[in-house]
């Protein structure tokens, strides 16, 4: 092939060559068309959609027979072993001269009927007398020329149980014959609980040393991220035998919750902390 052929060779791939990236950016610019669209008919989906469910709860909300419920904490009634909860509530229409009651049981138990009293047009309030280690469910009721019911739903355990402190372990130092070197930790109450009953009396750390225990109590303070409180616990053993260590948390009414530290270090801890209170039958 003379040099001639050879220039008309390397012209026709140079042709190709361009021809073919022409061909690629014409593709390449189709498909990123075709992907802005999808992404905007998704995005517009997405929004008709997101349109529909509001317009939907918004029809939910008005169908309701039940419009608010408040629940509030009865300090006043509540004992070291029962809780007295209030619930406030109102009704979109009510027949007049109904009688308004409120049927609350243990989970699955026995229904407990309980009469409301009326404070207001279509409003109502009742109180709950419950134990704070079990769950309850309630409905509300009516009865006039006919029987109407609301759904039954839980009453929320969290604001009638105690609330649970956790550990946090931030450093720990033991070593292999189980002796406790040095260990720094915090203790944190994440919610403040709604009875005064409930709240914590004092946080503590008891370290053992042949089996005896010696108390030392911490210091809380105010914790303005999650409204609750904190302890900080800090120490080092290098001159005293410490071979365990637990933390002790006293409540107002006498519970008591107890944590293993040794076995939260060991990953041996199966229970929640709400198990490791102890006081309910």
């Amino acid at each position: 092939m003379n040099r001639k052929s050879y220039t008309i060779v390397a012209i026709m791939l140079f042709i190709g060559f361009v021809l073919f990236n022409l061909r690629l950016n014409h593709v390449t610019e189709e498909l990123r068309y075709q992907i802005e669209e999808t992404a905007a008919n998704a995005s517009f989906l997405n929004s008709e959609i997101s349109s529909l469910q509001s317009e939907i709860y918004e029809m939910k909300e008005k169908q309701k027979w039940v419009s608010s419920e408040e629940f509030e904490a009865n300090n006043e009634k509540t004992t070291g072993r029962e809780v007295s909860l209030g619930l406030k509530w109102s009704f979109r229409e009510i027949e007049k001269d109904a009688d308004v009651y409120i049927q609350y049981r243990e989970r699955n138990g026995k229904w407990i009927k309980q009469l409301a009293e009326k404070t207001g047009d279509n409003e109502y309030k009742t109180e709950f007398r419950l134990h704070p280690a079990r769950e309850y469910e309630y409905r509300i009721m009516s009865d006039g020329s006919v029987q109407r019911a609301d759904d039954i739903k839980p009453i929320p355990f969290e604001l009638y149980r105690m609330i649970a402190l956790y550990p946090e372990i931030m450093s720990f130092h033991m070593q292999e014959n189980g002796r406790i070197l040095a260990v720094e930790l915090e203790v944190w109450q994440h919610q403040k609980p709604a009875f005064d009953l409930f709240d914590v009396k004092e946080v503590a750390m008891v370290l053992y040393t042949d089996k005896k225990g010696k108390r030392v109590p911490l210091k809380g303070k105010a914790d303005t991220e999650y409204e609750g409180r904190k302890w900080h616990y800090q120490a080092d053993f290098k001159n005293e035998k410490v071979d365990g260590m637990e933390l002790e948390v006293m409540f107002q009414n006498g519970c008591i919750q107890r944590e293993n530290i040794v076995e939260i270090i060991e990953g041996n801890v199966l229970e929640e902390p709400w198990d490791k209170i102890s006081c309910w039958d």
